[in-house]
C-alpha cells in the first residue's frame, strides 16, 4: 500500500519504522509492543531497509563488473559529467528545498512529504548535503570548473557550498519546529534561508554544466 492511495501516504522506509518504534511525539508506551502484529510489521520494515541498502551498497562496490559503479567508469566522460551535474543540481536545487525543507514550510502540499517522525531529519539534510560536496570537491570537478567555466564563477559555487552547510547548521532546533512555522518566526527565517541558499547554488552549478557543455535539468528551475 506504500504511496497507493496518496503520494503522502508512506507506510515503508525509515521515518515509518520510528514511528512504529516510539510513536508520533516520542513517548509510545512500552505496551505498543504487546500487539503482534506491530512487531511483525516492525520486523518486515526493517528487513526491508537493509534490503534496499544492501541493493544500493552493491550498486556502488568498486571493481564489480556489471555493477551501476562500473557502468558510470564506462561512460564516455560528457555523459557521466552531465550525470554529475545533474545529481548534484536536483539534490541542492529540488530535493533538500523543496521536497524537504519545503515540506514543512507549506505542508498543503500534498506531493512532498515532510518527516514529522524523525529526530534526525536535519542531520539526514546535512549527510545529503554533503555527497553532493563530495562529489564536487572530491572528484576534482571544483578544479575542471575553474579551467573551463572560469574563476569567477567556480569561486561562486566554492562560496556558495560554504554558504548552504552554514545554512543547514543553522538549522539546530528539533526539527518538528520547523513544520509550519509561523511567518516571522526564527524557524521559519532559518528554513527560508537555507532554501534560497540551496536554490542559488543550484542555479550556478547548472551555470557550470551548460559552460561545460552538458544540459543541466532542475525541476521548477
Amino acid at each position: 500500500l506504500n504511496r497507493v492511495e496518496a503520494p503522502a501516504k508512506v507506510t515503508t522506509g525509515l521515518h515509518v519504522i520510528e514511528y512504529l518504534l516510539w510513536g508520533a511525539d516520542g513517548s509510545l508506551a512500552a505496551e505498543a509492543f504487546a500487539d503482534e502484529r506491530r512487531g511483525a510489521y516492525l520486523a518486515a520494515l526493517a528487513q526491508l531497509l537493509v534490503n534496499d541498502i544492501g541493493v544500493l551498497t552493491a550498486a556502488w562496490a568498486p571493481e564489480v563488473a556489471n555493477n551501476y559503479s562500473a557502468a558510470v567508469v564506462a561512460m564516455d566522460q560528457r555523459n557521466a559529467l552531465g550525470r554529475a551535474f545533474n545529481g548534484m543540481a536536483v539534490l541542492v536545487g529540488y530535493e533538500l528545498p523543496l521536497r524537504r525543507i519545503g515540506a514543512g514550510l507549506f505542508p498543503a502540499n500534498e506531493n512532498f512529504q515532510p518527516s514529522p517522525f524523525s529526530g534526525t531529519s536535519a542531520e539526514d539534510m546535512r549527510a545529503s548535503f554533503d555527497s553532493a560536496r563530495n562529489v564536487y570537491f572530491g572528484t576534482g570537478l571544483d578544479a575542471l570548473v575553474e579551467a573551463q567555466a572560469g574563476a569567477e564563477l567556480a569561486e561562486k559555487i566554492r562560496l556558495g557550498f560554504d554558504r548552504v552547510l552554514a545554512a543547514l547548521v543553522d538549522l539546530d532546533a528539533p526539527y518538528e519546529r520547523f513544520l509550519a512555522p509561523p511567518a516571522g518566526s526564527a524557524e521559519r527565517m532559518t528554513a527560508e534561508a537555507a532554501v534560497r541558499a540551496l536554490t542559488d547554488l543550484a542555479r550556478d552549478l547548472r551555470q557550470a554544466g551548460n559552460r561545460l557543455g552538458v544540459l543541466v535539468v532542475v525541476p521548477g528551475m
